[in-house]
């Protein structure tokens, strides 16, 4: 699979697939490896194009781990010996089928609520793991996960579909806002990048990138680029420059891409990032 390992506490949680059990999440020692322990369940291995597994990785607050199957299965685990608080479906609980390849959303944990992103966003109590809101626009779902900010004291979610961007209203999942953005097969995987607490956004995909400006009603483009295009890594932004791979579409290499973030010009590249 493709799950990140989350560290927190002294322990590493992690997922991953094999033939006999299906997923696991594993709690390992942080420092000795030793495995704490595992929750396994039968789930879709989804290889399509690729080998398969989950997407997403684990999301720990406080004394619960928060994990999502390839296929859409959401559950709420305590971190000390991994027994079930909760268990959501995604599919049927959002309204949605399982995308392409997979649900590939992180659990994103805001206050009291858990978001996850999949054509449409849902927003679900994290203590009991009931539906708060479902957002009402559907697109075609995207694997990215997604963000909420607050602007000028109102909270927002920015949120990847395979169309482009939404910004919701964190309250109810109303779409505020959209910037379509192009991507070859749909394939929006990497989360949009919030900056100055939500007053620019850049986002990515593996045909261009844009940084946006949002003033809590309207997206509008500062600049656009092909000379990064995100196809699967997030991009990171520090101290004005934006670092990231372009996956340079239609050749085998990829090359890593430092640019400024003020106007997108590239101040270097390095080739050979496979």
């Amino acid at each position: 699979g493709y799950s990140a390992v989350s560290v927190a506490g002294g322990r590493a949680f992690v997922l991953g697939h094999d033939e006999q059990t299906g997923e696991t999440v594993f709690c390992f020692d942080a420092a000795t490896g030793r495995e704490l322990w595992r929750h396994a369940y039968p789930a879709e291995l989804l290889p399509r194009m690729h080998p398969g597994g989950p997407n997403a990785s684990p999301t720990v607050t406080g004394d619960r781990v928060l994990t999502l199957s390839k296929d859409g299965q959401l559950f709420c685990l305590n971190t000390a010996d991994g027994t079930k608080v909760w268990e959501v479906k995604l599919p049927a609980a959002m309204g949605v089928p399982v995308p392409q390849w997979g649900f590939g959303s992180s659990p994103m944990v805001s206050g009291r609520q858990v978001l996850i992103s999949a054509g449409k966003v849902i927003a679900l109590e994290l203590a009991t793991g009931r539906t708060v809101w479902v957002s009402r626009e559907e697109q075609p779902a995207a694997y990215a996960s997604p963000v909420a900010f607050e602007l000028n004291g109102r909270p927002f979610i920015a949120a990847m579909n395979g169309r482009g961007l939404s910004v919701l209203s964190a309250n109810d999942g109303a779409e505020l806002a959209r910037r379509p953005l192009k991507a070859q097969f749909d394939l929006l995987a990497p989360t949009p990048l919030v900056l100055d607490q939500g007053r620019r956004i850049f986002i990515s995909a593996n045909a261009s990138s844009e940084l946006l400006a949002f003033d809590g009603k309207t997206l509008n483009v500062v600049w656009e680029t092909k000379e990064l295009k995100n196809a699967l890594n997030n991009s990171v932004a520090v101290n004005g420059t934006i670092y990231g791979i372009d996956g340079r579409q239609g050749t085998p290499n990829c090359r890593l891409v430092a640019m400024n973030l003020a106007d997108g010009k590239v101040l270097w590249t390095k080739d050979a990032f496979g």
